[in-house]
């Protein structure tokens, strides 16, 4: 007998304890606990940035707005299709409304991303875009983590996060070598 998710009322599939790996553990990390990571991580990017001073901050900004852009798009590649597959079969409305409006935020974000990059401009203004684009970045991540990571981990089970992992590291390797060039 399977659980449901009461959220969007899908039945659950054999899920994974938490999309974050406790300290110490060798297993390698879910594609959930993989994007979590990459979130914490772009946090902590920006948080070193926004301390940071002179030309520091402008190198800064630069690798913020890398893992911006392998982040999303990593997930606009990968995650948003994966899931988006599993709530057609549904037929979920609920999960059907969360994933248009997941979809059109990371769209608008990644837009958002795209005029920043495009003006790298070393004065004030370069600032606040950037702090203008961590801040819906910001609210973004935690409607992933809140929404579609537990919308992701009920609908695709143990299974599908594993091919989905792999997909991940396969993609984000491949974007990593492209925007290195």
């Amino acid at each position: 007998m399977t659980s449901s998710d009461s959220t969007y009322d899908v039945p659950s599939r054999t899920r994974t304890s938490s999309p974050r790996q406790p300290h110490g553990n060798s297993r390698r990390q879910s594609a959930l606990e993989l994007l979590q990571r990459d979130h914490e991580n772009i946090q902590s990017e920006f948080e070193g940035f926004q301390t940071a001073g002179g030309d520091d901050r402008y190198f800064l900004a630069n690798r913020v707005l890398r893992e911006l852009e392998l982040h999303a798009r990593v997930v606009a590649d990968v995650l948003y299709p994966a899931v988006q597959a599993h709530v057609d079969r549904q037929a979920n409305r609920k999960a059907s409304t969360m994933m248009r409006t997941a979809w059109k935020e990371h769209q608008a974000m990644q837009a958002h991303l795209a005029k920043v990059k495009a003006s790298r401009t070393h004065d004030e203004a370069f600032i606040s875009q950037i702090d203008g684009l961590m801040q819906r970045v910001q609210r973004h991540m935690a409607m992933e983590e809140r929404e579609l990571f537990p919308l992701a981990q009920a609908l695709l089970g143990d299974t599908g996060l594993a091919r989905l992992q792999r997909n991940v590291e396969a993609r984000r390797e491949e974007l990593d070598h492209d925007l290195a060039a």
